[in-house]
This record gives structure tokens, C-alpha cells and sequence, in this order.
């Protein structure tokens, strides 16, 4: 390497007042990750640097990588590079040459390479590691090969010399790598300054939005949100994006054909399946009670939903048609009383009430005797008995001469000056007064 070109880049850092160019002086407070110099990758590739003698291994992480990479491997003369990376993937050649050893450390050369995510001095932070100390040898490479770099992130190079030993250091970007900014890895057009997503390639300033995605397509630092409602869901996820009691955390109000969770089913209750939800069915228990069922009068029942239950009481005595027997007679119903003897069931009992005491087939008032079965209506009327059999209201008597006596009395109806009251007429051969003699008058019995 060119000790012109080393000493040029040496007065180069040490006119920018870098930090990084004390470290190389063998300032070793100054050797440390978190102070080094931060490059472009155009500004690291092909940097040149003369390393300086000294040990402060606390400068850098012990072991310098993990697994068995990392064996048997300490820092002993840490130089430390920073970069921002341009690339996912990027490939590094440490040249190094001229080395001399520490005359205070063992009598190995050469250097060992890591790039670390931080500048944590951990080994497991490291991305890629060349330390394999059996490959300490004067004037050769280290290689570093690293993938799934973050671009724009800040990432830590240590150069590190072999039991503290110091080289000529040239570091050499194998391939091509953008300078963070002048990248364009999605190949959109647009470079990684401009594209605030520079992978994917339709993401970008010229990118039509895509609201509700959560996604800043235009890079315009705008994730376009579309929420009419203001309810807290967007458009996509809201069923109904102008009504902000409808969202996917509202409660479900069921019947009323609205999905307001937006969970694609409009909740309907209809428990009997009768097609008519549990708000217009009045009795969603029931299937054959709803407002397309035929109303059945006077079972106290809305059949139809109708708010109202049919009852037919033409009579209006409050029963109904059902339960009156005769609904077109106010006088007749359960509720009556009953009138014997009259051919009617007044109280609706299935019963028309008779009185016939005598039973002889005749009710107490057309019986004028019901305590007699041969005092009735059919009955043979007999004369002169003060008895009206027949119950015509006649008591038959026989008197042919009107002389106050019946014919059984009489014992000459035909004679009305013969009657038991008549005066007997002696010697006549006549009983005037029925009283079964025929008075005759013989003095002297001859």
C-alpha cells in the first residue's frame, strides 16, 4: 500500500477534526466504537489508514464474535470505521501490509475484521466476523460478507490487530453499493432519500394512496386514513362508514336489519321459526302466534299481533259466543239465573230446569197439582169432586136443574125442587131430599 496515499487520508481525518484520527495516533481513549468516524460507502471504499501499537483490549468485544468463529479471539489494538449502509448485501476486503508486531505482546501479525449492528461490545451483535488467529500472517485480506443490512442503518467496522500488532489498512467494497440516499433498490425511480420505502417498488412520491392499509405509499409522511363517522374504523373495516354507532366494536341490536358489528350477519331473534323476528312476533314462543296468523276468536289470545283479541259478544252481556249460549239474549249467559219450567237454559249450564214433583210429566206451573200425578193437564177431569184434574181452571160440576146440588148430590138432577135440602112431601112416593127415605105417614099402621 502507498505510505503517500496513507499519510493523505491520515491529513485528511485530522483536518476534519475526526476522532477516529486520534485513535490512529494511538490516543486510546479515543479507540473506541461509539466515537468512530460514520462514512458513505463511496467514502469508505478504498480508505487507506496506518494503524498505531498499543493494547486496550476493553476497546473492543472479547470474544470478537460468536460460535466458533469467535475462539480464541480478543481485541488488542482496536481501530473502529462506521458506515451507513447502502445495501442489504455488501462485501468488504480488508487489505492490510507493512505490519510490525507490539514489542510488548506477543510476536504474531496481521489483523482480524468484524462488522457489529451496535456498539454494544457484544459478540452476538456481531454481523459478520474474519478473526480465525491462525490466519494472522503479514500482508494479506480479511473478508467480510453480510446480508440483510438494513439500509440507512449505521453499522461498526473493528479492525483489530493480531496480539496488538499495527498495519497499512485499505478497506475495498467488493461489487457496488450506493451511498445511503443514491440507492434505488426497488428499482421504482425514485433513490432511498426521496423513497420512504425503498424495497418496495410501489412505494414511492408518485405512488397513488391506498387509504386504510396502514401504508404511507406517496411517502407524502401521511398514512391515509378514510373514517366519515369518526368512530376509530376506517372505511374498510366499518360496514358503514357514515354512522358511527356502526363498527366493528359496536353492540348488535337485533331485528332491526342493521349489521352494526359488521360482523356480516344482521342478528335475528326467532326462537319458535316462525319468520317474524321476537320484536313483531308477540309471542315468539309460539309458531302459530304471529301478524300472519289467522285470529281465533274468544280464546283470550292475539294470534295476529294485532294488540288486539277478538271476542264476539253480540249480546254484550261480557260473554262471549263461545261461552253464552245464546249471545244474541243479553238474559242468557253463565252468569244467569235460571227460570224453571220455561223450555230455556238461562245460565248456559246444558241444563233447561224443570219442577215436576209429582213427575208426571208436567213442569210445576202447568201442573196445577205437582203434587199429584193425576191432577194435570192430560188428566180426565172427574165431576163434582171440587178437584180440577185437568188443570183448566174449571172444577167440573154436574148440575142439570140448577138447584145448587152436583148430580152425585142430587138425587133427581132433573127435578130441581128435589135437592138434600128440599122439604120431603109425605105420602107421596118421592125422596125430595135424597136422603134415601120416601116418606109416607100411616097413623094407624094399617
Amino acid at each position: 500500500m502507498n505510505r503517500i496515499a496513507k499519510l493523505v487520508a491520515i491529513i485528511i481525518f485530522l483536518t476534519q477534526g475526526s476522532v477516529f484520527s486520534q485513535c490512529l495516533d494511538g490516543s486510546e481513549n479515543s479507540c473506541q466504537c461509539d466515537t468512530a468516524p460514520v462514512f458513505s460507502m463511496s467514502e469508505m471504499n478504498g480508505f487507506q489508514y496506518g494503524m498505531s501499537t498499543f493494547l486496550h483490549p476493553e476497546d473492543g468485544p472479547e470474544p470478537m464474535c460468536a460460535g466458533s468463529e469467535g475462539n480464541s479471539t480478543a481485541s488488542h489494538n482496536p481501530t473502529w470505521v462506521a458506515f451507513v449502509a447502502g445495501c442489504t448485501d455488501l462485501e468488504l476486503e480488508v487489505i492490510y501490509d507493512n505490519c510490525f508486531a507490539n514489542p510488548n505482546s506477543c510476536s504474531s501479525v496481521g489483523i482480524q475484521a468484524a462488522v457489529y449492528s451496535d456498539c454494544s461490545l457484544n459478540p452476538n451483535s456481531a454481523v459478520d466476523c474474519d478473526a480465525d488467529p491462525s490466519e494472522c500472517v503479514d500482508d494479506s485480506s480479511r473478508f467480510l460478507s453480510m446480508s440483510g443490512l438494513t439500509i440507512g442503518q449505521t453499522y461498526y467496522l473493528l479492525v483489530d490487530g493480531c496480539c496488538g500488532s499495527a498495519c497499512d489498512i485499505e478497506i475495498v467494497i467488493i461489487g457496488s453499493c450506493p451511498d445511503f440516499g443514491d440507492a434505488d433498490t426497488d428499482m421504482d425511480g425514485f433513490n432511498s432519500d426521496d423513497d420512504c420505502d425503498d424495497n418496495d417498488a410501489s412505494i414511492n412520491p408518485d405512488a397513488m394512496e391506498i387509504p386504510n392499509n396502514d401504508v404511507d405509499e406517496n411517502c407524502d409522511g401521511v398514512v391515509e386514513v378514510i373514517d366519515v363517522d369518526m368512530d376509530g374504523f376506517n372505511s374498510d373495516d366499518d360496514c358503514n362508514d357514515n354512522d358511527a354507532s356502526i363498527n366493528p366494536d359496536a353492540m348488535e341490536i337485533p331485528n332491526n336489519d342493521v349489521d352494526e358489528n359488521c360482523d356480516g350477519v344482521v342478528e335475528v331473534i326467532d326462537v319458535d321459526m316462525d319468520g317474524f323476528n321476537s320484536d313483531d312476533d308477540c309471542d315468539d314462543g309460539d309458531a302459530s302466534i304471529n301478524p300472519d296468523a289467522i285470529e281465533i276468536v274468544n280464546n283470550d289470545v292475539d294470534e295476529n299481533c294485532d294488540g288486539v283479541v277478538e271476542v264476539i259478544d253480540v249480546d254484550m252481556d261480557g260473554f262471549n259466543s263461545d261461552n253464552d249460549c245464546d249471545d244474541g239474549d243479553a238474559s242468557i249467559n253463565p252468569d244467569a239465573i235460571e227460570i224453571v219450567n220455561n223450555d230455556v237454559d238461562e245460565n248456559c249450564d246444558g241444563v233447561v230446569e224443570v219442577i215436576d214433583a209429582d213427575m208426571d210429566g208436567f213442569n210445576s206451573d202447568d201442573d196445577c197439582d205437582d203434587s199429584d200425578a193425576s191432577t194435570n193437564p192430560d188428566a180426565m177431569e172427574i165431576p163434582n169432586n171440587d178437584v180440577d184434574e185437568n188443570c183448566d181452571g174449571v172444577v167440573e160440576v154436574i148440575d142439570v136443574d140448577m138447584d145448587g146440588f152436583n148430580s152425585d148430590d142430587d138425587c133427581d138432577d132433573g127435578d130441581a125442587s128435589i135437592n138434600p135440602d128440599a122439604t120431603e112431601i109425605a105420602n107421596n112416593d118421592v125422596d125430595e131430599n135424597c136422603d134415601g127415605i120416601v116418606l109416607g105417614i100411616d097413623a094407624d099402621m094399617d
